[in-house]
């Protein structure tokens, strides 16, 4: 075999390498945010998340995660189960809201957390993303 031949295969074999890895890196990027956004309010020391669904999909499955100042403390509060482990609490809505269809929303059931004092959680993450998109 010549060198051009080889020269010209291994230019092609190259070719194909390079595409495939960059549909491979273009692929993982697209999950890297998902379709639900959880709106916070706070009355007093009761926070609540309002979770909607802006996707296409029925969304099953969800968390909220976020971080509080160290010294507060979160709770369980209604529609939910609340965890927390130092800063970080993780809030695990109800069987009755666990899926949410597109275009819906958790509101009048939307889960609530108890915290030891008035406080705004920080670093809020739901679905693979932040919870204002």
């Amino acid at each position: 075999m010549s060198s051009k031949p080889r020269s010209r295969a291994l230019s092609v074999v190259a070719t194909i390498v390079l595409a495939i890895a960059g549909t491979v890196a273009l692929s993982t990027n697209a999950f890297a945010a998902g379709n639900l956004r959880a709106a916070f309010a706070l009355a007093g020391n009761v926070g609540t998340y309002t979770v909607t669904n802006a996707g296409s999909a029925t969304v099953t499955g969800w968390t909220i995660t976020f971080e509080v100042p160290a010294g507060v403390t979160a709770s369980t509060g209604d529609n939910d189960t609340v965890t927390q482990s130092g800063t970080s609490v993780t809030v695990t809505p109800a069987y009755y809201i666990n899926s949410l269809a597109p275009g819906r929303s958790t509101y009048p059931y939307s889960p609530t957390v108890r915290f030891s004092s008035a406080v705004t959680p920080t670093q809020c993450r739901i679905d693979d993303g932040n919870c204002d998109g």
